[in-house]
């Protein structure tokens, strides 16, 4: 394989965890001679030193649209919509990929409802003529997702995929059910860790129990309304608890009013990005994760490779992470009983959080990847080689 084009869904942010598994494979391509070209829906690639570093590293990143299915009476407007760049000589994402005349594609979705929304890129996918990796970072669980249906276009997408890679076994089984296919090409993968080195991390000792949260503030998906729900409750306004959110997103200031309006502005800290996973961990006892759906977050593994035990609710890999009153807690879903029920186990258990830590770290340690990115760049060079059909 002599070159690897890249297409990564993500957009109206300049970074997420969705996209440290294409870029870690971009880089690996690029340590063994592959050229890489990665096209990206962030808009002011200036504005991301993740996209900063991948250039200095001698990967080529451009912003593309993605195309949108127009809307019947707007067909003139397709062409505008489908443009990427700017000036006089501007190309569709397929114009930039066929020029580019790759040996494999990796198409990274940001989640599958980009591809059930973008069917001119399904319908583009299925006959392009490059042999293609679709990597599934998370799969919606809301049943609407089920009434919306997989048109013929979507499908023939999914069939013509030389591999399919999810991060949970729980999003492929929920994509298997509802396209009906039976996805004989899925692999399971592996996200990157972003930590320096994978030494358990000691806590800072405190008679205060310490709970950190990471995740992007998008109160429908990650709740951080269920956390400050549950801490407002009275039989944990009397206890010494410190809850530590740390990320950024379009919520932030619903979730300051949140807390402002649950009395609990000494107990829940808003903290804005974490540049150190190690210091949030050291800072920090247990991870709780409410979420309402996943795929499988980096978040988690982070911490429970640092060596902490985790409450999370039972939504896309959480459970293939963390067994109820091993790793931590499961909550059986993302609604206050369920989630305050699993909440007053783990404080229970406060003694024994050491040693639920442990088991989380090795549980962590037997199942992430330590290259990633290399193992995808492995399975896009299988494709390339494969016979076409």
């Amino acid at each position: 394989m002599r070159r690897l084009a890249i297409v990564s869904s993500m957009s109206g942010f300049t970074w997420g965890g969705s996209e440290e598994l294409w870029s870690a494979t971009a880089r690996a391509a690029v340590a063994d001679r592959v050229q890489g070209k990665a096209l990206v829906g962030i808009t002011d690639l200036t504005a991301s030193t993740q996209i900063s570093s991948l250039n200095n590293a001698g990967i080529s990143v451009q912003h593309h649209h993605l195309p949108i299915e127009p809307r019947p009476s707007r067909w003139n407007g397709l062409k505008r919509r489908l443009m990427v760049g700017t000036g006089r000589h501007q190309m569709t994402t397929p114009e930039m990929v066929r020029e580019f005349a790759p040996d494999a594609l990796l198409v990274s979705l940001a989640s599958f409802g980009c591809l059930l929304n973008n069917t001119l890129l399904a319908a583009w996918l299925a006959s392009c003529g490059v042999p293609y990796v679709l990597l599934v970072q998370f799969v919606p669980e809301d049943p609407e997702i089920q009434y919306l249906g997989v048109g013929r276009k979507v499908r023939s997408c999914l069939e013509a995929a030389s591999r399919i890679a999810f991060v949970s076994q729980r999003n492929c089984e929920n994509v298997r059910f509802w396209t009906g296919l039976d996805l004989h090409q899925s692999v399971i993968v592996r996200n990157p860790v972003n930590l320096s080195a994978v030494d358990p991390i000691l806590p800072e000792a405190n008679d205060t129990a310490c709970f950190g949260h990471v995740a992007r503030l998008d109160i429908p998906y990650k709740s951080q309304d269920l956390l400050i729900r549950g801490f407002a409750q009275e039989h944990w306004r009397r206890r010494e608890f410190k809850l530590t959110l740390y990320g950024t997103g379009p919520h932030r200031e619903a979730i300051q009013r949140m807390i402002c309006r649950a009395g609990l502005e000494g107990k829940i800290v808003l903290a804005g990005h974490a540049d150190c996973i190690a210091t949030v961990w050291k800072n920090n006892e247990v991870a709780l994760m409410p979420s309402r759906a996943e795929g499988t977050p980096l978040s988690l593994v982070e911490a429970m490779v640092s060596g902490r035990p985790a409450v999370v609710t039972d939504v896309g890999g959480m459970c293939e992470w963390v067994t109820d009153g091993e790793e931590g807690m499961v909550a059986e879903g993302a609604n206050l009983a369920s989630w305050t029920a699993a909440m007053e186990r783990m404080w229970d258990e406060r003694a024994n959080w050491a040693k639920m830590g442990q088991l989380a770290r090795a549980r962590a340690l037997r199942q992430m990847d330590q290259q990633p990115g290399t193992t995808m760049l492995n399975l896009l060079r299988e494709i390339a080689t494969e016979p076409r059909v």
